[in-house]
């Protein structure tokens, strides 16, 4: 016989349940689908209802998502593949090719300029701040001026450290931060380098003892850098200043997927678990196992999404760890944090996630 007791009014667990609605509530994201003219590989570009996307042979297109239309697409005999890395910067946008980086015009997408170099050959990463663009390649780093089609410099002997994130250099206002540069003949290739962003001169090379470079990120003070050595995966921090080592977590049998710093802590994802570390000291703050092999999407204040594959999932951050909030998609073919907001791709279905009230997802 069933015990009554168990069906006596608790306030207490009345309120509980309340405020967990209405935290979950809160946290509810809209979500629009939209049929694309082909499969994307690459979103380059989401503004006021349009988006600029790469298909799997290289072919660009920009659509009119409310009216379904594609206002102009862009496939040159330099393009026969995605582009590994883009930029869109006010009226232009620049993209990789096997041999060049091409710029188009937004607003048409007529070629603009193509600048080719064997140092430009297969680039990898593109960033950009005030008038200059730099990238890393299989060959080494250059630069080159927005409005222009010449190299500003060149550094070449770079031994690309494979990182997973993209993050081979980070920059500030002044100077140029780079993994796994080298010169055969005055240093090896395992470096950390500071260097003057407009000019490409060296300032402090610094000696890092390990196999090969997994990450990059960095805060206004330091640089966090994921490594592996022998069958140990590190976190190291150093001072910008003078590349000094600050501290240093080693994690044994925990390959390193993505590492970035957000908000006075680094959180390093390997591959089933994320470690949120004080970037000053170092410290463990807490430890999540998280689904296998996956990348952050979008962190802020409240929440971390994280995805793989096989799904998209949100977590709500406390001081403690993470909870679970909301899986908010299954399986996919990518994703993408483009202007606060999340797409994701299913075939030529594109699904974008806003913010309840529509507005992007702005930390």
């Amino acid at each position: 016989m069933l015990d009554k007791r168990l069906y006596k009014f608790n306030p207490i667990l009345l309120f509980i349940f309340l405020i967990s609605c209405s935290s979950e509530k809160s946290l509810d994201l809209n979500k629009d689908i939209f049929d694309l003219k082909s499969n994307i590989s690459n979103i380059i570009d989401f503004e006021n209802n349009t988006i600029v996307y790469q298909d799997f042979k290289g072919k660009v297109y920009k659509e009119d998502l409310i009216n379904d239309t594609v206002l102009w697409s862009y496939k040159g005999e330099e393009l026969n593949m995605p582009s590994l890395a883009h930029l869109k910067i006010e009226k232009e946008i620049f993209l990789t090719s096997p041999k060049a980086v091409l710029k188009l015009n937004n607003n048409d997408g007529r070629l603009v300029s193509s600048l080719s170099d064997l140092i430009v050959g297969r680039t990898t990463n593109l960033a950009h701040q005030d008038d200059l663009i730099i990238a890393s390649s299989l060959k080494g780093i250059y630069s080159f001026k927005i409005n222009g089609n010449k190299l500003q410099y060149q550094l070449d002997s770079f031994k690309n450290s494979g990182t997973t994130n993209n993050s081979s250099f980070v920059t500030d206002d002044e100077f140029l931060y780079v993994l796994g540069l080298g010169d055969s003949l005055s240093y090896s290739h395992n470096n950390l380098l500071k260097l003057k962003k407009d000019s490409g001169q060296l300032i402090i090379s610094k000696r890092i003892n390990c196999d090969y470079f997994l990450g990059l990120t960095s805060s206004n003070t330091n640089i966090y850098c994921a490594l592996k050595k022998n069958n140990d995966y590190i976190v190291n921090s150093y001072n910008k200043e003078n590349l000094e080592l600050s501290w240093s977590n080693k994690y044994e049998n925990k390959l390193i997927n993505d590492i970035l710093f957000f908000n006075d802590y680094v959180y390093v994802l390997s591959n089933d678990e994320i470690f949120c570390l004080s970037g000053k000291t170092g410290i463990l703050k807490y430890e999540n196992k998280i689904p296998p092999f996956s990348r952050v999407i979008k962190i802020n204040k409240e929440t971390i999404y994280l995805g793989n594959y096989k799904g998209i999932i949100r977590y709500k951050l406390s001081k403690t760890g993470l909870f679970e909030a909301k899986i908010i998609h299954g399986e996919n073919n990518g994703f993408w944090e483009i202007n606060n907001f999340i797409f994701v791709s299913e075939e030529n279905k594109l699904y974008k996630y806003s913010s309840s009230n529509g507005a992007s997802m702005s930390k």
